[in-house]
């Protein structure tokens, strides 16, 4: 048989050995609990950079798209100006040649205005010559009432 001391000697090494063991388990626990600590920490890292940049790039088009609503806008009224300024060269024009007509029709009734003063001065002129021809014509003088014999 074994002595107690040895077997007090074999249970201490065997306390030993578990105690390792046990320390050995402990440690690759937290090593493991650790790494995984680690790990989530990342991801939330790199979860909250992609969340910001997610962010920034929907902030970025927000802004383009405002900017582009901005510049639509601008050229929408550069549009409506142009438009307007063709409009308005449009009547211009057709105000000046409505002018242009006014005037032309006006130089037109002028003319006719002072031709017929002309026909008239003419026929007046005309009308007095004849008058001082036939006053200057010597008429033969008329003597009563000529007598016609029915029989």
């Amino acid at each position: 048989g074994m002595f107690p001391e040895e077997i007090t000697k074999q249970w201490f090494r065997r306390e030993q050995e578990w105690n390792h063991e046990k320390e050995l388990r402990e440690k690759l626990i937290h090593q493991i609990l650790d790494e995984r600590q680690k790990q989530i920490m990342d991801k939330l890292h790199t979860l909250k950079e992609q969340k910001q940049e997610i962010y920034e790039r929907r902030r970025a088009l927000i802004d383009d798209m405002q900017q582009a609503r901005k510049y639509d806008l601008i050229e929408k009224q550069k549009q409506a100006k142009e438009k307007e300024e063709k409009n308005q060269d449009s009547s211009r024009q057709i105000s000046i040649i409505q002018q242009e007509r006014t005037q032309s029709r006006l130089e037109l009734e002028k003319q006719d205005a002072f031709e017929f003063e002309d026909k008239k001065a003419i026929h007046n002129l005309v009308e007095k010559s004849q008058s001082s021809i036939t006053s200057t014509n010597v008429e033969p003088k008329f003597y009563g009432r000529r007598r016609i014999n029915w029989n």
